[in-house]
């Protein structure tokens, strides 16, 4: 059987070499007919960006030895017209994919070194008086690392014209993981020195060139607002929520039956669909191209591949820093519902991620944590039903909440903790919640006035912890109103239990606010849905919080003789 190519990313070694291949070759043709002069393309990471960009580099570039060999039999070579195309122009391929630094400084060495590496494939272009003496310092200093900070934000354009009087042909340039950069940038704090540099070398390459034949532009967002593509009026989008380029990046169903014939695993499709399937990408599913193969790979184990390939740091920093309103819709989520109708922006800026809902369900679609289980346009703005698309992400959400819940309580008190609720120990309870609140407070660094995102941080914790106790519930209607956490024992010798929280108001004391909480899951029958589960035993914690002060009360009810009045079980 051929080998995967698993982290294997260039088009040449992998055909001459003889691995596996998916063929994606007429994404060349899609280019020509259906993109701009400057074509952006972002897609989740580990689909497929960089082993394209580089089958497009060995198609339209021109070199002495010839690449037709290695297009003979893919499904471009029976489109005529493109076919001839092969070979035809010059090329400058960049990928920023491995820059991922925490300084500036290093930042901006990796980019500049980048840069230089790219004109020394085109040395020839120094040899003899072909260039001006002017341009041969220009190039000199490019490739010696030396050329002031403007030559380096010019260099593309300038490769570009040197490239085209050389060849008497206009130029594909492709850049791949273009917004890797800018990633770093946002996670380490040097945003704005970053925002700026590729402002000026993308502008440069893309903006008003007259030697450009073809641009195509690979990473995961679009960052129009932050001016990166500012003025580049050739400039044509493909997103995932668009038809076009759909099945380029990632598997169809056909191509991963026919993976699964190959390596003889047709009888796991079903689980493999589960979960590695599951992103609308326009209105085709697609599997995960990353997962599919490493599961292929290990003989068909159904494991998370693809969460597992970097940190997932930037998605776990917003669930962790955002609000009451985006951890309640994490838990839904986790839970296996839609998040409906929800806002879509393509036009992303970073800073304000981690405080715009729209922006961070923008970014979970785009990034591949989430998909549209439907997606529309409404008053000419996309909107889209999100959701998690597999098990595998499903299983990524659940670690990087059980991780942020674990910071705060070790598995000890997490053992106590089931421990307090199985027994409806409030004393207990009510001791593992004010710990979790000092340790969440002191992480975030609250001053004690807002303390609603440790303690909605507290109930997706629940959530993850122990749904393999309980069926737990936030946020739903039942009775009259709506109850803050509902537990559900899948064990009947456990108690049910109802947790409402309440903020203390400055005319009452912690008492009187603990009270109005259990008189409101009294009074509006918060209980009645765990009635209806036959729960035996329905135990009420209501939750009074000022800053890191917690006070717990608690109570027993009898549903089918549900009275205005409770009694204290202590």
């Amino acid at each position: 059987m051929k080998r995967l190519p698993i982290g294997l990313s260039d088009y040449k070694r992998m055909v001459e070499e003889g691995w596996y291949y998916v063929d994606k070759t007429l994404l060349i043709q899609e280019i020509i007919e259906e993109g701009g002069i400057v074509t952006l393309l972002p897609r989740p990471r580990r689909f497929g960006k960089t082993m394209n960009m580089s089958m497009l580099k060995y198609f339209f570039e021109k070199t002495v030895e010839s690449h037709i060999p290695l297009f003979e039999d893919k499904l471009i070579w029976k489109v005529p017209h493109v076919r001839e195309m092969q070979g035809k122009f010059p090329v400058i391929f960049i990928t920023f994919k491995d820059i991922q630094k925490s300084k500036w400084k290093t930042t901006y060495n990796d980019l500049i070194r980048i840069i230089a590496n790219e004109y020394r494939k085109h040395e020839y272009l120094y040899e003899g008086d072909f260039l001006k003496d002017t341009e041969k310092a220009i190039f000199k200093d490019i490739t010696s690392l030396v050329a002031s900070e403007s030559d380096y934000h010019m260099s593309l354009l300038y490769l570009s014209d040197f490239l085209e009087r050389y060849y008497e042909e206009k130029v594909v340039i492709l850049i791949d993981e273009y917004d890797a950069p800018i990633h770093a940038g946002l996670m380490h704090d040097y945003y704005k020195d970053v925002i700026e540099f590729m402002q000026s070398l993308l502008g440069g390459a893309f903006k008003d060139n007259v030697s450009l034949q073809w641009g195509v532009v690979i990473g995961i967002l679009r960052t129009a607002k932050e001016g990166i593509f500012s003025g580049i009026n050739n400039l044509e989008v493909f997103t995932v929520l668009d038809a076009a380029f759909a099945d380029k990046f990632g598997f169809t169903d056909a191509e991963v039956e026919q993976l699964l014939n190959d390596y003889n695993l047709g009888s796991i499709k079903s689980d493999f669909q589960s979960w590695y399937n599951g992103y609308l990408i326009g209105n085709t599913k697609i599997y995960n191209p990353w997962s599919s193969l490493s599961c292929v790979k290990r003989k068909g184990e159904l494991r998370s591949y693809w969460a597992n390939t970097s940190d997932n740091g930037l998605i776990s920093k917003i669930i962790e820093s955002s609000g009451p309103q985006i951890k309640d819709a994490c838990g839904e989520l986790v839970q296996g519902n839609i998040l409906p109708k929800i806002p879509i922006s393509d036009h992303m800026v970073f800073p304000i991620m981690a405080t715009d809902p729209n922006a961070i369900w923008s970014l979970l679609l785009f990034s591949g944590y989430l998909t549209a289980a439907s997606h529309y346009i409404y008053r000419g703005v996309y909107h889209a039903d999100l959701m998690l698309p597999n098990q595998e992400i499903s299983s990524l959400f659940q670690d990087l909440i059980s991780q942020l819940f674990n910071k705060r309580l070790d598995d000890s008190d997490i053992l106590f903790l089931k421990k307090a609720l199985q027994n409806a120990d409030g004393q207990l309870f009510s001791l593992l919640l004010s710990k979790f609140m000092v340790q969440s407070m002191s992480w975030h660094d609250i001053s004690g006035n807002e303390p609603e995102k440790s303690y909605h941080l507290f109930v997706l914790g629940l959530l993850v912890i122990f749904s393999g106790s309980y069926a737990i519930r936030s946020n739903r209607e039942s009775g009259y109103g709506r109850y803050d956490i509902l537990m559900s024992p899948h064990n009947q010798n456990f108690p049910g239990l109802i947790i409402e929280f309440k903020k203390k108001e400055s005319n009452e004391t912690m008492e009187e606010c603990a009270n109005r909480g259990l008189e409101q899951i009294i009074n509006k029958k918060y209980g009645a849905e765990l009635e209806g589960c036959a729960v035996q035993r329905i135990v009420f914690f209501a939750v009074a919080f000022h800053g890191k002060d917690v006070l717990l009360k608690q109570t027993s009810l009898n549903y089918k003789a549900i009275t205005q009045t409770f009694e204290k079980d202590n």
